[in-house]
């Protein structure tokens, strides 16, 4: 099964079902590889273009271009993302019964428990990379629901909400509910909101927004954990 890389506030945000939208640039297709150069066809009979890897050009039509996309509408993947277990114990069967730990989430309780005055609860001394996150590890088993293409800069504020924006105050919006202080995330609108999580996803490039790429954006709806979803389930 394939799968998707997330923050671990995006992380959290679509275990708690907040985060329904994803976007990704347009960087691999299926058939093809790697897409440099994507683009509107300079072709009447064909909608998209783009040059791979070895330098040949290809010209798609906008059905065969969804033909192609990594995650089409009616598949399935699960999250990746920072995982540990309290003991990180070197063998597989001494870590069998541990329950597994997810950064995001244990971000979101040491939020709350700052908030209450709480003491913190535990957690892994060591995070797993979210490389090392395989099925049998993820939280959350998902499906594409939707699938369309558009410029990154487009995404309305509806848009910006289902990507996980949430009011953290009476004037602000972030995608980092979890990470009320850093105000360098918050936006007026959310909106505004996605834009500066944006700009903090690809470390502060400043083209990363105002080039405005072509991103796939994709609406998916969280099944349930992977471990313990059948087959027969997944297909309901």
């Amino acid at each position: 099964m394939k799968s998707m890389l997330f923050k671990p506030e995006m992380a959290q945000s679509v275990f708690t079902d907040l985060k329904t939208q994803t976007r990704r640039e347009i960087t691999q297709l299926s058939g093809i590889g790697q897409a440099l150069s994507f683009q509107p066809s300079n072709d009447r009979a064909y909608d998209w273009m783009c040059c791979d890897k070895a330098g040949a050009w290809h010209w798609l039509t906008h059905d065969l271009l969804l033909h192609r996309c990594p995650h089409p509408k009616g598949s399935f993947f699960y999250v990746r993302e920072p995982w540990g277990f309290l003991f990180d114990e070197p063998l597989a069967e001494a870590r069998a019964g541990q329950p597994r730990f997810y950064l995001g989430e244990v971000l979101a309780w040491h939020h709350a428990a700052r908030v209450a005055e709480e003491p913190l609860q535990r957690a892994p001394a060591k995070w797993r990379s979210p490389l090392h996150c395989g099925e049998q590890d993820s939280r959350s088993l998902c499906r594409i629901t939707d699938v369309r293409i558009e410029r990154l800069q487009r995404i309305t504020n509806i848009d910006a909400r289902a990507e996980g924006a949430v009011q953290v105050s009476k004037y602000a919006w972030s995608l980092a509910p979890h990470a009320h202080e850093v105000t360098a995330l918050h936006g007026t609108t959310p909106h505004a909101a996605f834009e500066r999580y944006w700009y903090f996803i690809h470390k502060m490039e400043v083209t990363a927004w105002l080039s405005n790429p072509l991103v796939w954006v994709y609406t998916f709806e969280r099944l349930g954990v992977p471990r313990y979803i059948t087959v027969a389930e997944q297909s309901n």
